[in-house]
C-alpha cells in the first residue's frame, strides 16, 4: 500500500510497500511486509495514507446509521407484532403489504450437553474454521 508506514517505539519510521501480514507465535507477534519483519514489541503503531482514514471514517459513520435504522425497523416490527398478536393473527392484510408472523421450530445440538455427556464424540465432530473479522475501532 502507497504511503503506509509501521512506527517503532524508537521513533523510527518505516515506510512499507505491499501487504502487512503477521504471525502469531507462542509468546509473540512477528510483523512481515516486503522481506522486512519487526516484532511487535518495537511497533508502536501504523502511519496510514489519508484515503484509508477517511474511508475509515467514513465506513464508521454508515455503520453509526446502519445501527440507527436497525433499532427504528426493530421499533417498528415490535409495534406491527404487538397488533398481531392483540388480534391473535398470524398474517395480516396492511395495504399493499402482506405481513407473516409465524412460529417455527428448529432443532439444533446442545453442544454444552455433548460435551459434557460425550466429550470424545464433540471433539471427534468439532471443527476448527478461521476467518477474518474487520473491524474499525
Amino acid at each position: 500500500m502507497d504511503g503506509l508506514k509501521i512506527k517503532t517505539v524508537t521513533g523510527d519510521q518505516f515506510e512499507v510497500n505491499g501487504k502487512v501480514t503477521f504471525k502469531d507465535y507462542a509468546d509473540e507477534r512477528i510483523y512481515y511486509c516486503g522481506g522486512r519483519s519487526w516484532p511487535e514489541e518495537i511497533v508502536t503503531g501504523f502511519i496510514v495514507p489519508d484515503k484509508i482514514e477517511n474511508a475509515a471514517r467514513a465506513y464508521r459513520e454508515i455503520q453509526v446509521k446502519i445501527n440507527s435504522l436497525e433499532a427504528e425497523a426493530e421499533s417498528l416490527k415490535a409495534v406491527i407484532t404487538a397488533e398481531m398478536e392483540a388480534r391473535n393473527t398470524d398474517i395480516i392484510n396492511a395495504g399493499m403489504f402482506v405481513v407473516r408472523y409465524t412460529h417455527y421450530e428448529s432443532n439444533r445440538v446442545d453442544t454444552t450437553a455433548l460435551k459434557a455427556e460425550l466429550p470424545n464424540i464433540a471433539a471427534r465432530y468439532t471443527k476448527t474454521v478461521e476467518a477474518r473479522r474487520f473491524q474499525v475501532v
